[in-house]
């Protein structure tokens, strides 16, 4: 199993599992500023947005009423998206332990310098340009880094959606669900609502949606970052701390970006948000586990790149059992003829390429007795 450098952190988890949320934030803060892939625009594709459920509504007055956040959602067939606007910046430069370096040494290093992929013709497509080059230690002595704050509101929100969605499934009865609606509607208090009647834009939540996405924007500078998660893996996750270093590369959180639409953005309008399909959530999940490879796993890299990518590609339908698509259409930059760099492996034959594990041998233990 591959162990990323938080180590220390995963085994702190199991004897403080009331906190391990905190471990969440701390996992994408450690990945939010790594890799060096392009952020493709999503397509602008309209959606139906959805009335409000009943457990939509509770995570609503949970954020609102128990961590002060006023979110704003979105509701799609299968997305639920969660905006957060911040009046105030979340991005910080700290200075390092080390101080300012300017090494000599020199390691021959395999790097991305780029890497894009979409989800299109039900086919998954990556470009990437990785090649081996001399890396040298050079540093200014500072890193960027998130706010404790920023942190904290993520964490929230994470805890907030596991209270929210937790029930949700499971077979309750028709009286019991009634009164957790009426529970969970701010707006039901007895001056506003004398006679206690359900809000029939309020409907009742059959299933929780299969992924969430959550937007934290600084509203003050124009910056958001987006963290995309299958609801299973958060699920999961909170209930089995050794689940975390996985977890660590199955939520997906992009590289903060900044647009002048995001300034004084309280309501979302800058969003363009939409139902999120498996096939286009696996995407981004294939390029973040290509970035974490590269850059933070404790194993590096094999020597060829394009091998590297259809193992990270197999591993990650194969986690989740996705079977529909027909293949893997990978394009190599660094090949200006076309008719070489774009190679398209079917669906059956990607397995082919990835390397057996082979089985554990064991230990044999010889013991003397006297």
């Amino acid at each position: 199993m591959e162990r990323p450098h938080l180590n220390p952190i995963v085994s702190f988890i199991w004897k403080h599992r009331k906190t391990n949320l905190i471990i969440f934030s701390l996992s994408i803060l450690f990945i939010i500023f790594s890799g060096c892939s392009k952020k493709t625009p999503e397509k602008k594709i309209k959606h139906k947005e959805l009335p409000i459920t009943s457990a939509q509504q509770k995570l609503i007055n949970i954020c609102k009423n128990d961590y002060q956040l006023n979110i704003i959602t979105k509701s799609y067939a299968d997305t639920l998206w969660i905006y957060l606007p911040v009046h105030k910046s979340f991005i910080q430069i700290k200075a390092t332990q080390d101080g300012p370096k300017n090494e000599r040494d020199s390691k021959e290093k395999q790097t991305i310098h780029f890497l894009d992929g979409q989800f299109e013709d039900n086919m998954f497509k990556i470009q990437y340009d990785i090649s081996s080059i001399l890396s040298y230690k050079k540093s200014f002595g500072y890193s960027s880094t998130t706010t404790k704050e920023y942190q904290k509101n993520q964490r929230n929100i994470l805890t907030a959606i596991n209270r929210a969605y937790a029930s949700v499934g499971k077979s309750i009865s028709s009286e019991e669900n009634k009164k957790n609606i009426i529970k969970n509607i701010t707006d039901q208090s007895t001056e506003k609502n004398p006679n206690n009647v359900i809000n029939p834009r309020i409907k009742k939540t059959k299933n929780p949606p299969d992924f969430f996405v959550i937007v934290l924007a600084d509203t003050l500078s124009g910056i958001k970052t987006t963290t995309y998660i299958a609801y299973t893996d958060l699920k999961r996750v909170m209930q089995d701390p050794y689940f975390q270093e996985e977890y660590i590369k199955r939520a997906v959180t992009e590289q903060p970006i900044g647009n002048k639409d995001i300034i004084d953005d309280e309501t979302g309008t800058n969003l363009e948000s939409y139902n999120l399909t498996w096939g286009e959530f696996l995407i981004k999940q294939m390029l973040h586990r290509i970035n974490f490879k590269y850059t933070q796993s404790a194993f590096p890299p094999s020597e060829k790149p394009y091998l590297e990518i259809l193992n990270i590609a197999d591993t990650t339908t194969s986690t989740y059992g996705f079977n529909d698509f027909t293949g893997l259409q990978l394009e190599n930059l660094r090949i200006e003829d076309k008719t070489k760099s774009i190679k398209f492996i079917p669906k059956k034959d990607i397995a082919k390429y990835v390397p057996k594990k082979k089985p554990s041998q064991g230990r044999l233990y010889t013991i003397h007795f006297n």
